[in-house]
Formats: structure tokens, C-alpha cells, sequence
């Protein structure tokens, strides 16, 4: 799939929360990711509230991807960060509305820029469902190496779900991008 144009990214804040509690109480999103569904009735507010601080503790980035016409269509997060360690890890979810259009692969692409350009972060790591194809297939357009499949921990799924975990090294993203561009 083509990688959607005119795609940016901000970061999170209050603004974005009636769009992120729409979006995230979407039964379809809590079945492919982490969030959880069903999504509290104040979900959003408080993932906002919270990601904030993070933010301001320098261990959470969370930006909102937006399309073309500006409309809100995911968010992309660095969690984790460690300028120690120099790691982090790499999450996102995209609105039902904007599957299949390439906007995950533009904002992961943006965010992850970030971190290896802007906080100096040289490892990322990351992980999706086993059975989420899209998922699998943006990671790797990443450049992310897969490390191994675990069993799946989210209350509600079946203890037979798994998780394939994976790493990204900065030189293999650079090289990745070298790669895809036109």
C-alpha cells in the first residue's frame, strides 16, 4: 500500500479528546490494540491527563496524526523512553474510518523520525497481534527486525492470542527510508 501524502502529526492535548473518546470506543480498535474496550466513559480525558505528564516527565510523546484535510485520524506514541538507555517503545491505533489508507505507515514514519532525530533514542521496540496483518505489514515497512511471539495479556482475549514483538535500530530505519523514498 502507498504511503498516504499530506499526513502530519501534533502532540496530544486536551483539544483531541472528544475525537480520541470516539474513536477509541470503537469496538473494532480495543480488538486489534491495546486500548480497552470497552473504553471508559472518561477514557480519553484521562489517558490525555496522563500522557501530559508523561510528556512533561520526558518518558511519554503521544501525537495525534492528521490527514490531508486535516481531519484526526490515529495517534502514534513513543512510551517508555529512557535517555539512559537510549530505548523506547513504539505503539499506535489508527480510526476505523481511515483503515487501509496508509496513514499509519506516514505517522510512524514522522514519529519515529522524531525519536531517533529529536530525543536520541537508538532503539525502539514495538509489538502487535499476531493476527493483525496491517500492523505487521507497517512495522516492517519500518524497518522493524521481528524478535519473537509471546501469548497475547489482555483481559477479554483468548489466552490463545499471540503477540509478535519486535525491535527497530535507528541505522536500520535510516536504511528502510533511504529504501522507500521515490
Amino acid at each position: 500500500m502507498k504511503e498516504a501524502s499530506g499526513v502530519t502529526i501534533e502532540p496530544i492535548d486536551q483539544r483531541h479528546t472528544e475525537t480520541v473518546q470516539q474513536f477509541c470506543s470503537d469496538p473494532a480498535i480495543g480488538k486489534m490494540s491495546q486500548v480497552p474496550s470497552p473504553y471508559p466513559p472518561d477514557g480519553a480525558e484521562v489517558w490525555i491527563r496522563d500522557t501530559l505528564a508523561r510528556r512533561m516527565r520526558g518518558t511519554e510523546y503521544a501525537f495525534a496524526i492528521r490527514n490531508a484535510e486535516a481531519d484526526f485520524v490515529g495517534v502514534c506514541t513513543l512510551m517508555e523512553v529512557s535517555r539512559l538507555k537510549k530505548t523506547a517503545v513504539f505503539g499506535y491505533w489508527i480510526a476505523k474510518p481511515f483503515w487501509n489508507r496508509g496513514y499509519a505507515t506516514a505517522g510512524a514514519r514522522q514519529v519515529l523520525r522524531y525519536g531517533f532525530e529529536r530525543l536520541g533514542v537508538q532503539k525502539v521496540h514495538a509489538s502487535c497481534m499476531d493476527r493483525n496483518a496491517a500492523s505487521y505489514r507497517v512495522l516492517l515497512k519500518m524497518g522493524f527486525r521481528f524478535v519473537k511471539s509471546t501469548p497475547t495479556h489482555k483481559p477479554g482475549w483468548s489466552p490463545l492470542e499471540k503477540t509478535s514483538v519486535f525491535e527497530l535500530c535507528r541505522k536500520d530505519f535510516e536504511a528502510a527510508a533511504k529504501a522507500s523514498a521515490p
